[in-house]
């Protein structure tokens, strides 16, 4: 199967959310592990909002894939 520009966007956009899920979920485990200097436990809103806007990236992705896949097909049964 050959991708088009849109495939490899979605692609690159899905493999972007996991590197940020891979980074805050690390920030997570540190944290939790560790507190800071204080004594204080870590602050966790930051790691907990890049999860968030993974998430979102990652769905945004798929969304774009299905689409293409659609369109794809449409114009398959078209030429059919």
């Amino acid at each position: 199967m050959l991708l088009g520009p849109l495939s490899n966007t979605g692609l690159t956009a899905i493999q972007r959310g996991l590197n940020r899920v891979d980074q805050a979920s690390d920030q997570i485990a540190k944290a939790s592990m560790s507190p800071d200097v204080e004594g204080r436990p870590t602050d966790l809103i930051k790691p907990i909002v890049e999860l968030s806007k993974a998430d979102l990236e990652t769905q945004a992705a798929v969304k774009l894939l299905q689409a293409e896949d659609e369109t794809i097909e449409r114009l398959l049964d078209v030429k059919a």
